[in-house]
């Protein structure tokens, strides 16, 4: 059983020095969860702790009772009934859960949680080197979950060894139920396409410690892609609780300097959102807010985008049935430029529960370790080739790449090349003001990381910092994709979609601090650049 908890009350008054942690402070006002601070007028410059409390009441106690939190940003300590049932710290855009089955008790219980989001150097993203809104608060949704020892904690589905002569692939289940000790040896599946019509069904045979594996064979599948994302429905019932889950069968993959997608060659082309940027809800995007942006995506004909920081499972649930391909990233950007010990087990933490919160998404193609380090530095060298060696053995069958921004210079290698595939953010002219010769510096970066696919992980125009409006943008996008394409490139993600919302930002103050980056207005208004891409993302090259 699991059931939302919405309603809250807020306040940034210290309740721990007032020692008030199961009273109702009367300074509390109402709140839903998701909810930021960050984009009311009262605290919209506030950065610090927020406290939140809520009560929810239960008439039975079960084997487990945990408390799961899509995302809160950022360091988290959780409280129930006035005693530490646990915290999340470091990481605000990754799921985690809090165990109170020791502390919860029938009847009501005061659940109060406390959120600081100030800057910091013992988290990712590292002190304010981000640029994107630094929004505190519960800002995805909080859920209580009643189990008993039996029931089916979670499932990692993988899809592999693909034949697609005879449409057939591996599809491999792996499961883990709430507690060793269930009594549980067997757990029935079944899988059903998208007409409800059985595939396959068989059993997973659990061991003693809980957990549970089993691979199977499939044939004749329908394949997952932008044109035709075609899901599949993994079922499974353990003594009446049942869980299920999406598969897509699909496979993406390098040969050479190009990707192989499905079994033939794909360029990978699209335009990269930045979520938060409507004022009125933030980094608690509402359903309605990242709906209309995720079709804006899809109508502009977008096949592949990426993340700079970790989303929501229900934006990879939209991709999944709507069919854009993802690359998502841990927010490592732009700094420390020599990633620490420290700072790389914190990446490491973020990674392992992105990956693992996000596992089954045939949308999400590849992971991203960071953003704009010092790509020629050892210190950056050596993180990435670490972190890309743990993805791979946690994740063998998805791309791993680090994102670039010093490809372009001279050095013999840089850390993008030691990706599956070599990246840059590519600002000919605009942040890299010496590269006037555009054709030139593209095909000396294709020279540099000759034989795997470079892929342009963002090309824009940022104002006011460069002059020329959205007219510019235009003529921007245009020179570029003729240019790309006539340089054989693997693929490229024109920056942004949107103005967005960003402490860093030189347009605009408090919750409406932003860049002006987009071919659309954080109001929702089009610009001209925004045909301009639906134009050329479509094909259509005049």
């Amino acid at each position: 059983m699991e059931r939302r908890l919405v309603s809250w009350r807020f306040t940034t008054e210290d309740l721990v020095k007032r020692n008030d942690l199961e009273a109702i402070a009367t300074a509390m006002e109402n709140v839903t969860v998701p909810h930021t601070w960050s984009v009311t007028e009262k605290y919209e410059n506030y950065m610090g702790k927020g406290w939140y409390s809520t009560v929810f009441s239960l008439d039975e106690i079960s084997d487990v009772v945990r408390i799961e939190f899509d995302a809160v940003y950022r360091d988290a300590y959780v409280y129930l009934n006035g005693k530490m049932a646990g915290s999340h710290i470091s990481s605000g855009y990754t799921p985690f859960s809090v165990d109170i089955s020791g502390l919860v008790r029938r009847g009501d219980n005061t659940l109060t949680v406390c959120v600081d989001n100030s800057f910091s150097e013992n988290a990712l993203p590292y002190l304010n080197h981000f640029d994107w809104a630094c929004d505190g608060g519960i800002i995805r949704n909080v859920r209580l979950i009643e189990k008993r020892a039996c029931d089916i904690k979670e499932c990692r589905v993988r899809t592999f060894d693909y034949d697609f002569l005879s449409s057939s692939a591996s599809l491999e289940i792996r499961l883990s139920l709430e507690k060793a000790e269930s009594g549980v040896d067997a757990v029935p599946y079944s899988l059903v396409d998208s007409d409800g019509k059985l595939v396959v069904s068989g059993v997973i045979h659990v061991s003693a410690d809980g957990t549970g594996v089993s691979s199977v064979r499939l044939s004749g599948l329908a394949l997952w892609s932008p044109e035709n994302p075609v899901l599949y429905t993994l079922t499974m019932e353990c003594e009446g609780c049942s869980k299920k889950t999406s598969v897509g069968f699909r496979e993406l993959v390098v040969r050479g300097n190009r990707f192989v997608f499905n079994g033939k060659e794909r360029i990978l082309r699209g335009v990269e959102w930045m979520p938060g940027d409507n004022p009125g809800c933030g980094m608690a995007e509402d359903d309605a807010s990242m709906e209309r942006h995720l079709e804006m995506l899809k109508d502009l004909g977008v096949e592949f985008t990426r993340f700079h920081w970790q989303q929501d499972d229900r934006v990879f649930d939209w991709c999944d049935r709507h069919g854009i391909m993802v690359q998502e990233e841990i927010p490592l950007w732009g700094s420390p430029k020599s990633v620490d010990d420290a700072t790389a087990a914190i990446a490491e933490l973020q990674a392992k529960e992105m990956i693992s919160a996000h596992f089954n998404h045939p949308s999400i193609v590849s992971w991203g370790v960071g953003n704009e380090l010092d790509g020629s530095s050892l210190e950056t060298l050596c993180y990435v080739s670490v972190m890309y060696g743990m993805i791979k053995a946690t994740d063998p069958g998805r791309l791993c790449s680090y994102v670039s921004n010093t490809i372009h210079r001279e050095s013999v290698i840089d850390a993008a090349m030691l990706g599956d595939f070599a990246t840059w953010n590519e600002y000919m002219g605009l942040w890299y003001p010496d590269m006037t010769d555009h054709r030139k510096g593209l095909m000396d970066v294709l020279e540099k990381c000759k034989g795997m696919p470079l892929v342009v992980t963002e090309v824009g125009l940022c104002e006011p910092a460069f002059p020329g409006g959205d007219e510019e943008r235009c003529r921007l996008y245009e020179e570029r994709e003729a240019l790309y394409r006539d340089c054989g490139l693997a693929g490229w993600i024109y920056f942004s979609l949107n103005d967005y919302r960003t402490h860093m930002g030189e347009a605009g103050k408090g919750r409406f601090c932003m860049r002006i980056h987009g071919s659309v207005t954080v109001d929702g208004v089009k610009k001209p650049s925004y045909d301009v891409l639906r134009r050329l993302l479509h094909g259509n090259i005049e």
